[in-house]
């Protein structure tokens, strides 16, 4: 059996990593989320420029989802690059 100092280490990164998750938000509360921020910008519901406050909102939101996915390729593109030739260690 392993010794107790073993298996803290990975029961403490297992309750961190589990404290620090998230549920993701539906899409009733990205809506209802939406619709507060338009609020409060100080459009009233069921105007045009209500709907379009909705629109640029949603929007926006998939521009930050779009980012943080062209963020996270980028990052793994550059860990891809290999070891050795004219950007590698030997150079």
């Amino acid at each position: 059996m392993a010794p107790p100092r073993v298996l803290a280490l990975p029961l403490g990164a297992l309750l961190v990593a589990s404290c620090a998750t998230t549920a993701p938000e539906t899409p009733a509360e990205a809506v209802a989320r939406r619709e507060v921020r338009c609020e409060e910008a100080g459009f009233t519901r069921g105007d045009d420029e209500f709907k379009l406050c909705l629109l640029l909102q949603q929007t926006n939101d998939r521009l930050t989802a779009l980012e943080q996915r062209l963020t996270w390729l980028e990052q793994q593109v550059g860990f891809a690059s290999p070891p050795f030739g004219p950007r590698g260690w030997w150079w």
